[in-house]
């Protein structure tokens, strides 16, 4: 039994990394600048600038960002991105972060 619990565990742990595309954000702004123009990046950097907190916005779906993890997204703010991470304790915490097409 302890064998199916770790093993179902491990499960869980694995479906939550993953590779995601969509657009790096503030916590204000959220969904609203996502369109990649020149003026919704320019709200998502001064927003970034004053909060601090990051978002990635996949669709419908805004994804905390851990807050040690804002250096990797600095060039993405407003902008497409694909980000390899883990999704843990309600935040996406990123190991790589790539430009998207």
């Amino acid at each position: 039994m302890k064998k199916f619990i770790f093993s179902f565990a491990l499960s869980a742990i694995a479906a939550l990394a993953g590779t995601y595309t969509g657009v790096v954000s503030d916590a204000g702004c959220g969904a609203k600048h996502v369109d990649g123009s020149d003026a919704s990046i320019a709200c998502v950097k001064r927003c970034a600038d004053r909060t601090g907190k990051l978002v990635f916005v996949v669709g419908d779906v805004v994804y905390n960002v851990d807050s040690g993890d804002n250096g990797k997204l600095k060039d993405y703010l407003g902008k497409k991105a694909k980000i390899t991470g883990t999704l843990a304790e309600g935040k996406l915490n990123i190991e790589k972060v790539e430009k998207a097409d």
